[in-house]
C-alpha cells in the first residue's frame, strides 16, 4: 500500500511505501519520518496495517474501528474490519450475528469505494459468500442429523423403559414365586409327615396284628417309632428333592431377569448420555447459526 504526503520543508509531493518508517524527499533531500509525513487518517491506517503484520489483531481492529468512526467515508476502515473478522476473506464460520456485522461493513465499503476498488471487493466477497453458504448447508445437514438422532434415542429410551418395567414385573413375580415355594415346602412337609405317620402307623398295627413284628424281635412301640422316623425322612427327602429342582429353575430365571435388567439400565444410561451430548451440540448450532437451524423451505 502507498501513502501520499507532503514534505514539510519544501511542500514536495511524497509517497511512502507500506512498512517504511521514513522517506527521503527527492526535492530537498530531507529525510522525513512517517509520523510527520502522514496525516491522522493515514497514520491510523498505517498503524492498523502494521499491527496486522505483527499479529496484533485486537489492536489492529481497534484502529480500524476508530478510523470508521472518525472517517466513515474512507472505505479502507470498513474493509479493514472485514479483513480482521474474516481472516482476509477466508473465514466463513462466523456466527450469524457476527457475519451480519461483516455484511454491513461490506455494504458501507462499497458505498465509499471507487468503482474499480468496489469491483475487487465484490469479487472477494462473492467467493466468501459461496464458502459461507456451503458452510451453512453443512451445519444445517448436521443439525437435521442430530435431530433424527435425538428422535431415535427417544424412541429407544421409551422402548427400554417399557422393557424395564416388564423386567421389574417379571422379577417381582419370580421373587413372589420363590417365597411361595418356600412356604409351600414347609406346609407340604408338615402335611406329608402327618400322612406318613398315619400310613406307617396303620402298617405297624397291621403287622403287629398278624404277628410279623415279633419275628424281628421288636416290640410294637419300637417298631412304630422306627416306622415313623423312616416315614418322616423319606417324605422330607422326596419333597425337598422336588423343591430343590423347582427352586433352581426359579433362581436361574431370577438371575437371568436381573442380568437383563442390568443390561437394560446400562443401555439406558448410554443413550441418555448420548442424547445429552447430542442436544448440547444441536443447541450450540441453533444459538450460533439460527439460519442453519431454521426449517428448510426447499421443496
Amino acid at each position: 500500500m502507498i501513502y501520499n504526503g507532503t514534505c514539510p520543508n519544501c511542500d514536495g509531493k511524497l509517497r511512502l511505501e507500506e512498512g517504511r518508517s521514513f522517506v527521503d524527499c527527492p526535492y530537498c533531500g530531507s529525510r522525513i519520518p512517517a509520523t510527520q509525513l502522514l496525516g491522522k487518517k493515514d497514520r491510523l491506517m498505517k498503524n492498523a496495517e502494521t499491527n496486522m503484520q505483527f499479529g496484533e489483531f485486537r489492536k489492529a481492529r481497534a484502529l480500524f474501528k476508530e478510523m470508521t468512526e472518525e472517517y466513515p467515508d474512507d472505505y479502507r476502515g470498513w474493509i479493514g474490519l472485514v479483513r480482521i473478522d474474516t481472516d482476509g476473506f477466508t473465514r466463513c464460520d462466523l456466527s450469524d450475528q457476527d457475519f451480519a456485522c461483516v455484511c454491513e461493513y461490506i455494504r458501507k465499503a462499497n458505498i465509499c469505494a471507487a468503482d474499480a476498488v468496489a469491483q475487487t471487493i465484490g469479487d472477494q466477497w462473492a467467493a466468501l459468500l459461496k464458502k459461507r453458504q456451503e458452510f451453512l448447508d453443512e451445519r444445517q445437514a448436521r443439525y437435521q442429523e442430530l435431530g433424527k438422532r435425538l428422535a431415535k434415542n427417544d424412541e429407544m429410551l421409551s422402548n427400554l423403559q417399557k422393557s424395564r418395567q416388564a423386567l421389574n414385573d417379571h422379577i417381582e413375580s419370580l421373587e413372589k414365586a420363590i417365597r411361595h415355594e418356600n412356604n409351600a415346602l414347609y406346609k407340604a412337609i408338615k402335611t406329608g409327615q402327618a400322612v406318613g405317620l398315619f400310613i406307617f402307623s396303620g402298617i405297624a398295627l397291621a403287622l403287629n396284628y398278624y404277628g410279623f413284628i415279633h419275628q424281628f424281635f421288636l416290640s410294637p412301640l419300637l417298631f412304630g417309632v422306627i416306622a415313623i422316623v423312616i416315614a418322616v425322612v423319606i417324605i422330607r427327602l422326596l419333597l425337598k428333592a422336588a423343591h430343590i429342582q423347582k427352586m433352581k429353575q426359579l433362581e436361574q430365571d431370577l438371575q437371568n431377569a436381573q442380568e437383563n435388567l442390568a443390561v437394560n439400565q446400562s443401555k439406558g444410561r448410554d443413550l441418555s448420555d448420548d442424547s445429552q451430548q447430542t442436544k448440547k451440540e444441536r443447541d450450540a448450532i441453533e444459538a450460533r447459526y439460527p439460519s442453519a437451524a431454521a426449517p428448510s423451505t426447499a421443496a
